[in-house]
């Protein structure tokens, strides 16, 4: 993987997510973000994860929405808004962030930063998920081609965003 652009950190992701099953999706939509808008997103993302489930039915994903206490902004609640929290979604294995797609860059480099737009961003996602899982990963070996085996540089990735 020698480019280190947004797409390229979204098939990072899909092999992650596969590789790591079960994986959970922690939503937030605060801000700009209308109801409706945060409410396609989710629709798109439960359809894709149907239709990824029939192509690589070991692969779970669990969305799971945010506290609603007075330490989690309530989502869609505008008074609440601050720039710490914009729209994103967080991605966990267990306890372990994994990824972040939004504005909100992660203080770890542990994590994949990946500030896109998110009906986009899921569309290539599961586009990447499909495709993978096809292709027969995590239970191949060069399955996805050269373009794909090499490692991941979050430092070189996050430098060519901020460039």
């Amino acid at each position: 993987m020698n480019a280190s652009t947004n797409e390229t950190a979204i098939a990072v992701l899909a092999k992650l997510m596969l590789e790591l099953s079960p994986v959970q999706i922690l939503p937030r939509a605060i801000g700009t973000m209308s109801e409706g808008e945060f409410g396609d997103i989710l629709r798109l993302v439960n359809s894709k994860i149907l239709e990824v489930h029939e192509v690589a039915p070991s692969l779970i994903i669990e969305m799971a929405l945010p506290p609603n206490d007075e330490y989690s902004p309530t989502i869609f609640n505008s008074e609440t808004h601050t720039e710490e929290m914009p729209y994103q979604l967080s991605f966990y294995k267990d306890d372990r962030l994994i990824a972040v797609v939004g504005d909100h860059e992660p203080k770890t480099m542990e994590a994949i930063w990946i500030p896109e737009e998110p009906m986009q961003f899921c569309e290539s996602l599961f586009g990447n998920l499909l495709q993978f899982a096809e292709a027969g990963y995590p239970g191949c070996e060069g399955c996805l081609g050269p373009a794909f085996d090499g490692t991941w540089d979050e430092r070189a990735h996050r430098d060519s965003l901020l460039a």
